[in-house]
């Protein structure tokens, strides 16, 4: 019989000389067979210059740091692959979050000048596309582009898979939901994710309610992105 799910993979570091194609691929692929989530952040489209601060909560309290997860400050994330995607100067922080029932949100920032924030996105999404597990899912909302209130970016693309399986008398259900986004400064990816299961196994990690849908995840990015950035 399947085992409990298990626990969220910590957030990677990103130290120096990472590329921010592995820094994002297996944070994604990782995040998203764990139940992990993650998020890029930096200035606002309308300009400025901001640091990126992650509290202990965040969403309204919703969601709580969990012990030993975050990146210890900012890391230096220069090389090919970076500029590649149009990201210069970049730095990244991360931590991870959950929630009383047990829903994952991660949060990965790499913030510095994106030249082109919207074709930026749009190959990351073709990046993890290749790299993350998409047989295993059904697609339920495909890439979409959202307009949050309270969100100034260049652009911000989300969607929702889930996977089912059951073996026997178990089963079980996954959701993640995730955004991308773009703007002067940063490229970002929210993952919110849920692992539900029938089985007593998994009783003591599983969630209880299920992750955000992609429009709720758009909000949700809208307002973590408020709540963390810190203006220089």
């Amino acid at each position: 019989m399947p085992g409990p799910y298990p626990p969220p993979i910590p957030p990677q570091s990103g130290g120096k000389g990472k590329t921010i194609g592995i820094v994002l691929v297996i944070v994604l692929v990782i995040g998203a067979l764990a139940g992990g989530g993650y998020m890029l952040l930096g200035k606002g489209g309308g300009g400025g210059s901001y640091t990126i601060v992650l509290p202990e909560k965040l969403l309204d309290g919703k969601y709580t740091k969990k012990s030993g997860s975050d990146s210890n400050g900012p890391k230096k994330t220069n090389d090919d692959k970076t500029r590649e995607h149009g990201l210069t100067n970049a730095e990244a922080v991360a931590a991870a979050y959950t929630s009383d029932a047990k829903v994952n949100l991660n949060v990965h920032g790499i913030y510095g000048d994106v030249s082109d924030p919207k074709k930026a996105v749009n190959d990351m999404i073709a990046d993890l596309d290749k790299s993350s597990p998409g047989s295993r899912f059904e697609t339920v909302t495909p890439y979409t582009e959202f307009h949050p209130s309270g969100f100034d970016g260049a652009v911000l693309k989300c969607n929702l898979k889930k996977m089912t399986s059951s073996y026997g008398s178990y089963s079980s259900e996954s959701r993640i939901s995730q955004c991308l986004w773009g703007d002067g400064s940063t490229l970002g990816i929210v993952v919110n994710s849920s692992s539900k299961s029938n089985s007593s196994f998994s009783s003591s990690t599983g969630s209880t309610a299920d992750a955000m849908t992609a429009e709720e995840l758009a909000e949700a990015t809208a307002k973590i992105r408020n709540e963390v950035r810190k203006e220089k």
